[in-house]
C-alpha cells in the first residue's frame, strides 16, 4: 500500500478537507477525518519540512491546518546545508539562524493552538531530503508536508529539490504545497 503514496499530493490553501480524503487510504484510516472519532489523532505526527525562502510559510500553514483538524502533533524540521569545496567544509546559514526560522515556525503553529516541537540537523547539501524522511520515521509520521517553489522535474534533477527527493523516496504519505497556493 505505501507504494500508492510515492506521488505527492498537491492541494491548494484552505482545502484540508481534499488533503483528508486523498490520504485516507493511509495506514491510521478512519481514526481522523472526515466523519472518524473526534479527538483521536489521524497521523500521530506530522512533520514539516521548511526552509528560509518563503515557500515554506504556505507549507506551515498547511500542516497547521490539518494538524487542528487531526489534534495531530507537527514536528518542523530544518536542514543546515553543509557543503564541501577544494577540501572546506562550509554552512551557508548558522545554527543559530536556523534555529530561529524553526523557532518562529514553532510560536506560529503554537498561537494556532497546535502542539509543535523543531528540529534543525546540519547535513551535507545532498542530504536534506534524507535527513527529513529520516525525522519523519523517528517521530513515528503519519505523514510529510513540503513546500515547493513550482520547478520542472527536470530542473528539480538538476538544481537539486528536497520536496522532489522527498516524494521519490519516502514510504509515506508526502503533501506538497506549491508557492501560490
Amino acid at each position: 500500500m505505501a507504494a500508492a503514496f510515492r506521488r505527492p499530493i498537491v492541494i491548494t490553501e484552505g482545502r484540508t478537507d481534499v488533503a483528508a480524503r486523498a490520504i485516507s487510504g493511509h495506514r491510521h484510516w478512519p481514526l481522523g477525518l472526515p466523519g472518524g472519532r473526534k479527538g483521536i489523532k489521524m497521523f500521530g505526527s506530522i512533520v514539516v519540512g521548511v526552509d528560509a525562502s518563503g515557500h515554506a510559510d504556505h507549507a506551515v500553514s498547511m500542516a497547521a491546518k490539518i494538524a487542528a483538524e487531526t489534534k495531530d502533533k507537527v514536528v518542523v524540521f530544518h536542514g543546515v546545508a553543509v557543503h564541501a569545496a577544494k577540501g572546506t567544509v562550509y554552512v551557508t546559514e548558522s545554527l543559530d539562524d536556523a534555529q530561529r526560522l524553526v523557532d518562529r515556525y514553532v510560536a506560529q503553529l503554537a498561537a494556532a493552538g497546535v502542539p509543535a516541537t523543531g528540529e534543525v540537523h546540519r547535513e551535507l547539501a545532498v542530504g536534506i531530503g534524507g535527513a527529513l524522511l529520516d525525522v519523519a520515521l523517528s517521530h513515528h509520521a503519519g505523514l510529510i508536508v513540503v513546500g515547493t517553489r513550482g520547478r520542472s522535474d527536470l530542473t528539480a534533477m538538476l538544481l537539486g529539490s528536497v520536496a522532489h527527493e522527498v516524494v521519490h523516496k519516502s514510504a509515506l504519505p508526502v503533501l506538497v504545497v506549491p508557492e501560490k497556493a
